[in-house]
């Protein structure tokens, strides 16, 4: 004899287990008859105004659609379980491509810094340079006792002339 239950003969038990069924399941075959052969239900009788006969869920069906629930829980929480596993990895993945991106973002910070400033800093710097050579251009040019006009543009010629190498050479 097979010892399977089929999902009908289970929708059965289920059925006759409700409380509005008060235990009970009016109705006959084959699915039927293998319940009262497993002990899960009981043939109570056949009243004289019902064509088909009355049975009564057991303890044992009562058992059995408790231990299906239980076995149906712990599968559902096995999956929460693996799920949940699953999700504190992929969680330590995404922190960790998180800290990766911070660092990556703190040192491209460190190397956009130059120890003299800012571009703009030094742009700003040279400009002043720029104004104070200018300045001292026209004080030579503008005054004869220094040279005057000769002497200042002499001296932007040598100003243009000069190079950082050359700068280095001299000193």
């Amino acid at each position: 004899m097979n010892d399977e239950i089929t999902k009908e003969q289970i929708e059965i038990l289920k059925h006759a287990n409700k409380p509005e069924s008060k235990g009970q399941f009016v109705g006959c075959g084959p699915d039927m008859e293998r319940l009262v052969d497993l002990g899960m239900m009981r043939f109570l009788g056949k009243p004289s105004w019902c064509p088909d006969p009355f049975y009564e869920i057991t303890r044992t069906g009562i058992d059995f659609l408790k231990t299906i629930d239980m076995i149906r829980n712990m599968t559902s929480m096995k999956n929460a379980q693996t799920s949940v596993i699953r999700l504190a990895a992929k969680i330590a993945k995404l922190r960790d491509k998180a800290d990766k991106y911070d660092q990556l973002i703190k040192d491209l910070g460190v190397e956009m810094r130059d120890p003299n400033g800012t571009i703009w800093d030094e742009a700003k710097r040279l400009q002043e340079e720029n104004d104070k050579l200018v300045h001292c251009l026209r004080l030579i040019r503008d005054n004869p006792d220094q040279g005057g006009y000769w002497c200042a543009e002499q001296a932007a010629w040598a100003l243009r002339s000069v190079t950082p190498e050359s700068m280095d050479s001299n000193q």
